[in-house]
């Protein structure tokens, strides 16, 4: 085939590809915004929650907060004045997620939960029954209980842009089946959508309208006091955020169960530019697959640089007889560690005893462990044998902690 004869042919190629392009994709104005209701705190989507995250992180600190995913459970966090914070749209509680969450709450911590909650746990004894009790407006008008100066915090509901309001369906509490719960705020006079439920030493704070704190809210001129008045109401040391889809019970009510493919092939501009990937992937493969240049030479292996930054740092404090000044960084880094992985601080009496129980960890090695890093403090001088000891016995505990 001559060169003149494939421009004729790629030609026709292109000439068709386009009028199956023309004929397939429509062209209007759209918002860029994805207005589905996701509820999900990385989403800045109108119906996201990333602005409401980023405001716990800023209020507490991004430092004391981290996130809840499926690998730990509530049950195993054994501190104290913590605050859990679960959001969402509808999701369920099952019994055996509302016992581990009481018995969280019971030994001292705080919980908020954001959303339309469902507790399969027996109702009567901690839960106020939402019940079949639900309201339509598009203009929520919010009020603190204790609040006695009457502030109004205001939200406008919107549903497919900013220009028209539209009709919001919510619930409300109920109290007729335990003693145990106390309003928090209201809409209106007498609907109460927030409450507080006080179980052993701690409390769970309950708020059925999750369109308060999504991303579009914050918009609105209400938001940041309505926010910061909320979380003001916790003063806690440590903050576990979740969301449904972190875990294991999922939301289950809004999950879109299907795959990447079926959402792809259900958008009809994704439908084309999908079909237009393998139509010029086919014609790549037809005219581009020979190869037109050298084979591409083995690459040396990429060089561990953080090793040899340390073998550096080390060479270099011994070489000014000064090696126990890697000991501040050695105790740093393990304290700093097993706080990201174990969530316990040094501070902690029975730290020995509770890293030993998680990381299934020897306790009196732990024990020599801990002494060694906290004579540093006490103006011990480390000979290079004691050094190599200690660095020996923390890189053990590294490899075969669990």
């Amino acid at each position: 085939m001559s060169k003149k004869e494939l421009m004729i042919i790629v030609g026709l190629i292109v000439g068709i590809v386009a009028l199956f392009v023309a004929s397939t994709m429509e062209f209007r104005k759209e918002s860029d915004l994805d207005w589905r209701q996701k509820f999900t705190l990385d989403s800045k989507d109108p119906y996201g929650a990333w602005m409401f995250d980023q405001l716990v992180k800023t209020y507490y600190d991004s430092n004391n907060v981290v996130y809840h995913y499926k690998d730990t459970l509530i049950g195993d966090l054994d501190s104290t004045g913590m605050l859990y914070i679960m959001f969402g749209n509808i999701f369920t509680f099952t019994q055996e997620e509302s016992r581990q969450l009481f018995d969280f709450v019971k030994s001292g911590n705080q919980a908020l939960v954001i959303g339309k909650m469902k507790w399969l746990e027996d109702t009567t004894s901690y839960m106020s029954d939402e019940g079949n009790r639900y309201h339509t407006d598009s203009i929520l008008n919010f009020t603190f209980s204790n609040d006695t100066s009457g502030t109004i915090y205001s939200y406008e509901h919107y549903n497919r842009g900013l220009q028209e309001k539209s009709s919001l369906t919510y619930g409300h509490f109920g109290f007729s089946n335990n003693g145990y719960s106390e309003s928090l705020g209201h809409i209106e006079t007498s609907i109460v959508v927030y409450t507080r439920t006080d179980i052993g030493e701690g409390s769970i704070y309950q708020h059925c309208v999750p369109e308060f704190f999504i991303n579009h809210a914050s918009k609105q001129d209400y938001y940041r006091d309505y926010i910061n008045t909320i979380l003001g109401q916790f003063d806690p040391t440590f903050i576990v955020m979740d969301h449904p889809n972190f875990n294991r019970f999922g939301d289950r009510d809004n999950a879109d169960t299907r795959s990447p493919i079926q959402f792809v092939l259900s958008q009809k501009s994704l439908k084309t530019a999908y079909y237009l990937i393998l139509f010029g992937s086919l014609l790549f493969v037809i005219f581009k697959s020979k190869r037109k240049q050298r084979a591409i030479p083995i690459l040396e292996k990429n060089r561990n640089t953080t090793l040899e930054y340390v073998e550096t740092l080390s060479s270099l404090f011994s070489s000014q007889g000064q090696s126990a000044r890697l000991i501040p960084h050695i105790k740093n880094y393990f304290y700093h560690s097993v706080k990201k992985k174990y969530f316990l601080d040094e501070k902690n009496p029975d730290f020995v005893k509770l890293l030993s129980k998680k990381s299934k960890f020897d306790e009196s090695e732990l024990q020599v462990i801990v002494k060694m890093l906290d004579n540093s403090d006490k103006g011990y001088a480390y000979p290079d044998d004691q050094l190599i000891n200690l660095h020996r016995r923390v890189e053990n505990f590294y490899k075969t902690a669990k």
